[in-house]
């Protein structure tokens, strides 16, 4: 298995498992790295100035310019097929898409529109918010906007629309799973979502200013949530067996309240990865749940994807 860590120093590469990983190289090592995503021999590599590919595993990166040059890269997601379709979340809030690998792109104008009508803006930026996150169910996508809402297309990217129903505006990431399609969550400023409409309504599920929660794949009432008290200061890692109706402590390992507080999790293989508010990564095994840190010798972490390739 690989990893592929955006880091503020480039974008490193280990090879390994569980928590034994070897370093292979360094990219990029001028560009912060802000977002990562991979499909097959293909990689992207997002930065606050533009987007960048390789097409052989990692080695070699060029430039890809989506039409808005620079793009500050917030996410990126890719979607499976023999011509895989990108998508990049910029900030000011934009989606583009591109379903030729990367070889064109086109902004969506729903986007724009939303942006413009409803005002979207951010607290630490001047931007009219940002895309944070991406997440696929089927033939459906949903777009996380802070501060804005949730996004849904379902046309593969061509036409977006934005949900309602009681969300929390700064939404951080949205996540939901192939067992049962129309059941989603979101992380949110103002705690923890879950729909079970498709996005369509929503329900305060948990408290606490949150930036991520995981859903297991095989099982998708098991969640991960990482709340905190204060923006990336007390965060605490919780775990729900039933959905998000209740929760309890799962943050053995950690010391509580952290000085920090997890930005991300991610799934690989047998265990999950938090990417931490410091750039500090920790990683513990699914259903055991015993929090170790990662130290792979890196600058700040901030950006994580796994590949079997």
């Amino acid at each position: 298995m690989k990893l592929y860590l955006g880091t503020d120093e480039g974008l490193a590469v280990f090879e390994g498992q569980e928590e034994e990983w070897r370093p292979r190289y360094v990219r990029l090592e001028e560009h912060s790295i802000t977002a990562v995503a991979t499909a097959g021999k293909v990689l992207w590599a997002g930065t606050p100035t533009g987007l960048w590919r390789s097409l052989d595993g990692g080695p070699t990166w060029w430039p890809s310019i989506t039409g808005k040059d620079p793009c500050h890269v917030r996410s990126l997601a890719v979607l499976g097929g023999s011509v895989a379709t990108t998508l990049v979340g910029g900030e000011p809030a934009s989606i583009y898409v591109s379903r030729d690998n990367g070889e064109s792109w086109v902004e969506a104008p729903d986007v724009v529109r939303l942006r413009d009508e409803y005002k979207w803006e951010l607290p630490y930026s001047p931007a009219a918010g940002c895309i944070r996150d991406f997440a696929t169910v089927r033939s459906r996508i949903y777009a996380a906007v802070e501060v804005g809402g949730v996004l849904r297309s379902d046309d593969v990217g061509q036409s977006w629309q934005l949900l309602g129903g009681g969300l929390d505006a700064d939404v951080h990431e949205v996540i939901g799973n192939e067992i049962y399609p129309d059941l989603m969550y979101a992380a949110t400023g103002g705690g923890r979502y879950r729909s079970r409409s498709g996005g369509d309504e929503w329900e305060v599920i948990g408290d606490g200013y949150t930036r991520s929660i995981w859903v297991d794949p095989e099982r998708p009432v098991t969640l991960l949530a990482g709340p905190a008290r204060y923006v990336g200061a007390m965060g605490r890692v919780e775990r729900s067996t039933n959905g998000g109706d209740s929760w309890a402590l799962a943050s053995d390992g950690f010391d509580i309240p952290m000085n920090n507080m997890v930005e991300r999790f991610v799934g690989v293989g047998s265990h999950v990865m938090a990417v931490m508010s410091d750039g500090d990564l920790f990683i513990a095994k699914r259903g055991v749940w015993m929090w170790g840190r990662l130290d792979l010798g890196l600058a700040p972490v901030r950006a994580l994807a796994a590949s079997d390739e």
